[in-house]
């Protein structure tokens, strides 16, 4: 029975293409010189065994056959107590890897918190520089200001100033109103001066063609008369008349141009207090001047008639 099943080929089943490419990556991965120790004392051992086992069965085995199998044998137990001590070793050096691989995610996670509070941090400081900025804007404006405000003179002087000028303006306003008051009675005593003048032109015009009369009179007298006694009492009563007449047109221009110059000197005096008169009331006196002239003509014409 044991030659019968010593002689049965094992059949290892194949390997499939998954569980190769995962042996490449394990003996890649690992020292192989173990395991082909191991493998090696393995293959030595199991050849001495055979060749004790035929040797039993040929009943030709020897002392030296069966030392031979027993150092095999124990340099294959040791082999095995040695790659035993590799595997612990190696499953001590995962354990750990294992730890380091959750430190450095644990550290890994802990930098990125970091990273997340640092970004946070820098996004309050860019506000805060902002702010900042903001603020030292502000200061800088307000110094201007300050520096603008401290250049202006103090609330009393300034009150001072306004009270100061408060007082011209009100000196003024007295002063216009004064003025106002001079010009209107100016005015009016520039009206009277007109009636005044009014009145003596029209006594200059009664005065005239009394006189006119009178001297047609005497002429007629003296061209119908041929007495000298008729003449010399017709002379005698008009000559009175007719002097009186004649001072009395000459009598009348003096006043009225004494009235005249009067007026021009009243006007004159206007203009220099007062530049403010309306435009009506400027216009106004030159057409009641040039009126006054053309009566002083039209009696001195008279008094030119009446002379020759």
């Amino acid at each position: 029975m044991q030659h019968n099943g010593a002689t049965q080929p094992i059949v290892i089943p194949p390997l499939t293409p998954e569980e190769e490419e995962e042996v490449i990556h394990v003996r890649l991965g690992n020292d192989e010189r173990p395991i082909r120790r191991v493998v090696k004392k393995f293959y030595t051992y199991t050849s001495l065994a055979h060749i004790s086992h035929a040797n039993s069965d040929a009943l030709a085995s020897t002392e030296e056959d069966v030392q031979k199998l027993e150092e095999a044998q124990e340099a294959l137990l040791v082999e095995l107590a040695q790659f035993r001590l590799i595997l612990k070793k190696s499953a001590t050096v995962c354990d750990a890897e294992a730890r380091q691989v959750e430190e450095y995610k644990k550290e890994k996670q802990r930098i990125e918190d970091e990273h997340g509070t640092l970004r946070q941090q820098i996004e309050e400081l860019k506000d805060a520089l902002e702010q900042a900025q903001l603020v030292r804007k502000r200061k800088i404006e307000y110094d201007v200001i300050a520096e603008r405000i401290n250049a202006l003179p103090d609330r009393e002087e300034l009150e001072r100033s306004i009270q100061s000028l408060d007082n011209d303006m009100s000196a003024i306003r007295a002063e216009h109103e004064t003025q106002n008051r001079t010009i209107h009675s100016q005015k009016a005593a520039l009206d009277v001066v007109i009636g005044d003048l009014n009145t003596l032109r029209l006594m200059g015009k009664e005065t005239d063609s009394n006189a006119a009369a009178d001297e047609e009179t005497q002429a007629a007298e003296e061209a119908s008369s041929s007495e000298p006694s008729a003449t010399q009492d017709v002379t005698t009563a008009t000559g009175t008349p007719v002097a009186d007449g004649a001072k009395t047109s000459r009598a009348v221009p003096e006043a009225v141009k004494m009235d005249v110059v009067d007026e021009s000197q009243v006007h004159s005096q206007l203009t220099e207090e007062d530049g403010d008169i309306e435009m009506g009331e400027v216009a106004e006196e030159p057409k009641l001047k040039r009126k006054v002239r053309e009566d002083l003509e039209e009696g001195e014409a008279s008094d030119g008639g009446s002379d020759s």
